[in-house]
């Protein structure tokens, strides 16, 4: 993010159900640029799982763009029936760029990879 961009005060967050791994939600927190593109901020989880991966993964999204952290989140790779915290994260994260986007999500396939976000424009630098 370059610092003569001007961050939002709105504060959108984004509620995904994650499949396949201990979490039962995502609640995902954001900041929005002056254009309009999503900044991460942080993430909390409902359901039982390892704390010290969500604290990993916060420090990992947080300050970021969106669309950066989800090629970054998809490479950490799978570690249980065929997903992982970090893909399921990386899922989220692609839905809440789309719906921002202002793209109708409810009829896409619940499964995506490469993250839905690599065909939208890439994010400012």
């Amino acid at each position: 993010m370059n610092k003569n961009e001007r961050i939002s005060t709105t504060k959108p967050q984004s509620y995904y159900k994650p499949q396949g791994i201990c979490f039962t939600q995502f609640v995902i927190n954001f900041d929005t640029d002056d254009k309009g593109e999503l900044i991460c901020r942080d993430f909390r989880t409902l359901g039982d799982g390892c704390k010290g991966v969500i604290n990993i993964l916060n420090h990992t999204i947080n300050g970021k763009y969106a669309k950066e952290v989800c090629k970054e989140l998809y490479e950490m790779g799978i570690c249980k029936n065929n997903t992982s915290c970090a893909i399921e994260l990386a899922k989220a994260i692609d839905e809440a760029v789309l719906v921002n986007s202002g793209i109708d999500i409810s009829q896409m396939p619940s499964k995506r990879k490469p993250p839905i976000t690599s065909i939208l424009p890439s994010a400012k630098k």
